[in-house]
């Protein structure tokens, strides 16, 4: 009998891209494309000594671009999941310790419908992504663990609380001042954390080491606070006051597009190569284009309908069905679960394909 040699998992994975890639599809125009692939998790973890780093991904080469080590991008990772964790429990705290008790109140039924649906959307995605693990451990082939699949699941449960409280719990609920539509803080306190930090891990993943945290820190914080502007809506008193927020909030989520632009030049000029090290850079920054991409997405699609709705509630006769009283809300939770649906798909694509690598 013939022993089979084990294969290397970045060799394997390169080989088969080159199969399934003809050279066309190197297209810009392709590249735009989302590759949700699942990648492949039966890898083995030899890795040559001295290709890697604690500091980037190689230890000969004084390579400027290269990228900082998976095993610390992977711990910044957990600490901006811990941290969002931390906001978004004292944004609530907040909300209704601060809230008039004549605002909290429970949701009309359309809307607790709306909100309903999106948790047992959100459960049976959170369920799916926790069985494979369960499961493993129960046969005794444990999967490895890795700190982007916690933050995974922490951006999953926060929608999931977030929807619960819609959906069951009396909230906290304001009026646009100048739009005139209902404004559902929980929701914000869901937005405001998770918004700095799916833009963190865009930008981690493919950071630099020459370069420093310094950028993911700044674009994190940019959506974060550009997030927190459109919270404060509400709360304002005057049109003047109103429009300051407003500028506030959408200037810098526009921040976001030029950093598109940059990720997209750089996985253009990104190429496979013929090592490991080659192989995994493209990966990250495949995995940080798509991320701010899909985002860039999923929040413009979100701004707009926002103002649309306003728009929408001012310009048509009452009782019209577009001003149903339940479309900010379907809107809202429509969306929220796509996104984290996507986002899951794609988190957890990098995880098996680059940290599940790493993992003890």
């Amino acid at each position: 009998m013939v022993v089979q040699p084990k294969k290397d998992f970045w060799t394997e994975r390169y080989r088969l891209s080159h199969f399934f890639l003809s050279p066309a599809t190197h297209s810009s125009t392709l590249i735009l494309c989302f590759d949700f692939t699942m990648g492949y998790s039966n890898h083995g973890k030899e890795e040559d000594s001295g290709s890697t780093s604690l500091l980037g991904s190689t230890t000969d080469s004084p390579n400027s671009n290269a990228l900082i080590h998976a095993t610390v991008a992977d711990e910044l990772i957990l600490n901006a999941g811990k941290l969002s964790v931390a906001m978004f429990l004292i944004l609530l705290l907040l909300i209704y310790s601060l809230a008039p008790k004549d605002e909290i109140m429970e949701l009309k039924s359309s809307e607790q419908d709306a909100a309903r649906i999106a948790f047992w959307m959100m459960t049976l995605s959170i369920v799916t992504l926790i069985i494979p693990y369960f499961w493993g451990k129960c046969i005794g082939k444990p999967k490895p663990i890795t700190n982007i699949f916690l933050v995974t699941l922490i951006i999953n449960f926060t929608s999931w609380i977030t929807n619960f409280l819609l959906g069951w719990a009396p909230v906290v609920t304001k009026m646009d001042p100048v739009l005139g539509t209902r404004v559902y803080l929980i929701r914000y306190a869901e937005w405001v954390p998770l918004a700095g930090l799916m833009t963190f891990l865009s930008d981690i993943t493919d950071c630099p080491r020459s370069q420093g945290v310094s950028m993911p820190i700044l674009m994190g914080v940019s959506q974060t606070v550009s997030v927190f502007a459109g919270m404060m809506f509400p709360f304002t008193n005057t049109n003047e006051g109103w429009f300051v927020w407003m500028i506030i909030s959408v200037g810098l989520y526009l921040v976001m597009f030029p950093r598109l632009i940059h990720k997209y030049r750089v996985l253009t000029g990104t190429k496979w190569g013929d090592n490991k090290v080659d192989m995994e850079r493209h990966e990250r920054v495949k995995f940080s284009f798509q991320l701010i991409f899909l985002c860039s997405i999923v929040w413009t699609i979100l701004v707009v309908m926002y103002f649309l709705n306003g728009a929408l509630r001012n310009w048509l006769p009452e009782g019209h069905v577009f001003r149903h009283e339940a479309l900010g809300m379907f809107v809202d939770c429509t969306f929220d679960v796509i996104a984290k649906s996507f986002y899951q798909r794609l988190l957890m694509e990098i995880h098996s394909t680059v940290f599940e690598h790493y993992a003890s």
